[in-house]
């Protein structure tokens, strides 16, 4: 396979896709994992590294969401490529968002969902 540097992004981005496509589970969509790959466009290294990390990076995601939470989803494909692309992991995320949670709540916006 060529150096990743030499490839086009549309096959970049085909690449991408087709290693996240290539482990989809029988109930995981389509769509959100493309929407990762796109993310994943940003990401250095070969593409299968990229979807092999972003698929670590979402499981991560999905132990921290709980039962209930938004990124049980197959949203946290998306938000693991763009975690990857800024060289952030699961658990600084889940910090951050846990403290912008304590700040919203001391200020007494609307608790869970789009409000969060």
């Amino acid at each position: 396979m060529p150096d990743s540097a030499d490839i086009q992004p549309f096959e970049r981005f085909r690449a991408i896709d087709a290693a996240l496509q290539g482990r989809r589970g029988w109930f995981e969509s389509v769509v959100y994992l493309r929407f990762a790959a796109m993310a994943g466009l940003a990401c250095d290294g070969a593409p299968e590294a990229i979807a092999a990390e972003t698929r670590a990076i979402s499981g991560a995601l999905r132990k921290r969401a709980g039962w209930f939470g938004a990124l049980r989803s197959e949203l946290r494909y998306v938000v693991a490529a763009g975690l990857l692309a800024s060289g952030d992991n699961a658990a600084a995320f889940d910090a951050e968002m846990r403290r912008a949670r304590t700040l919203f709540r001391e200020a007494g916006l609307r608790r869970d969902a789009a409000y969060e």
